[in-house]
Parts: C-alpha cells; structure tokens; sequence
C-alpha cells in the first residue's frame, strides 16, 4: 500500500473513530482509550518530524494540542519525573494490563531512546508470547510506566 493510499484510509477510519466516540465514547475502556492517545501522540510526533525536515513553513513551534488542554507534564514528563530511578537492565512488571503487556509481565530494560521531550524505554519481555502481542521488544512511553514497578533481579 502507498502512502497517500495510507493516509486516506486513516482519514476514513479516523472519521468513523471520531463518530463512536462522539456517540458511544462513555464506554471506551481505560485501555482502548490509552492506546487511541499513545498512537495519535505517535502520529503527531513522527509527523512534526517529517514536516519539519521537508516542509518548515508548514509546521508551526507549537503543537497541534491547544496549550490551555494540553497538560505537559502528563504528556511528556521528564526523565526525571518519571525514570530517575530506571537504569539499563532492570526488570520492570506489570502491575495492570497495560498493552502490549499483560498483568505480571516481567521485561528488561535494554535502553532508553529519544530526547529530552519526546523519550521511550526499550522492555525485552522473558515472556513475549504471554502478552498481548507477542512482542519480543516494546516501547514504553513515559506516561505508561507508572503502571510497571521494579522487580528484584
């Protein structure tokens, strides 16, 4: 499939998203509706990057979110806030199903990625195909780790 093809077909399903939440958004799980916002924050990230290197008159400094909702620290918290305590090598567990995740999941850390404002972890699960997924590697945002706590090793 081609971009463009890509694009519209994302525009299509966005639209009908957009409708089920509107009619039936008081039942969206915790889960669902932490994944909707992971992929979309994924999109805009990946999408400001693009359009910064090829099209700068495009993009503006500011982010698509209006800055009175967007609530920064929750978001994007910082390194500090969130992962101080984290090193390379530790085990995380999964306190909760937490996609792709599921409660009692034990991975390992085997680095952090990104920069200061927009940063992951890189888990190595023991046990991937009791996950959701079966992943053998995922990405854990900063908001997702509240969730983990570290495991003796």
């Amino acid at each position: 499939m081609d971009l463009s093809r890509a694009i519209t077909e994302f525009v299509k399903s966005g639209r009908t998203i957009f409708d089920l939440l509107r009619s039936e958004g008081d039942n969206i799980t915790r889960l669902d509706l932490h994944i909707l916002l992971a992929e979309l924050f994924i999109l805009q990230v990946e999408a400001r990057s693009l359009g910064r290197a090829r099209f700068k008159d495009m993009i503006s400094p500011t982010s698509f979110y209006e800055p009175e909702e967007r609530v920064v620290s929750h978001v994007s918290p910082s390194i500090t806030e969130m992962a101080a305590h984290l090193h390379v090598g530790d085990r995380l567990q999964a306190e909760r199903d937490f996609y792709p995740a599921r409660s009692g999941a034990i991975g390992r850390i085997l680095f952090f990625k990104g920069m200061p404002e927009n940063w992951y972890v890189v888990v190595e699960w023991e046990k991937p195909s009791d996950n959701f997924a079966g992943e053998q590697r995922t990405n854990i945002w900063p908001v997702g780790l509240s969730d983990f706590h570290v495991v003796e090793r």
